[in-house]
């Protein structure tokens, strides 16, 4: 966990969502020992033999790709699975 004592900040990651937002130190307290031990829900996946065209997604592909597969259901196969290092 990364905290910037100047902007009185701190960095924390969202693992429902897969990524990291600077979140004000008022905005942010100790997560109950009970919810400690429950292991993460989300699941890191991706799309076969997708990728971006540039560096990063654009605006305009993720919102297609958004509208395309929110709320629809879908079959995935499994084609690895990498064990998580704590």
């Amino acid at each position: 966990m990364e905290v910037s004592e100047a902007d009185n900040q701190v960095d924390v990651f969202f693992v429902d969502y897969g990524y990291s937002e600077w979140v004000g130190r008022d905005g942010v307290m100790p997560m109950p020992v009970v919810l400690r031990r429950v292991p993460f829900q989300a699941i890191e996946c991706s799309c076969l033999d997708m990728e971006s065209v540039g560096l990063e997604w654009s605006g305009d592909a993720c919102d297609v790709f958004f509208d395309s597969w929110f709320n629809k259901h879908f079959t995935a196969q499994v084609s690895q699975i990498i064990p998580i290092v704590e």
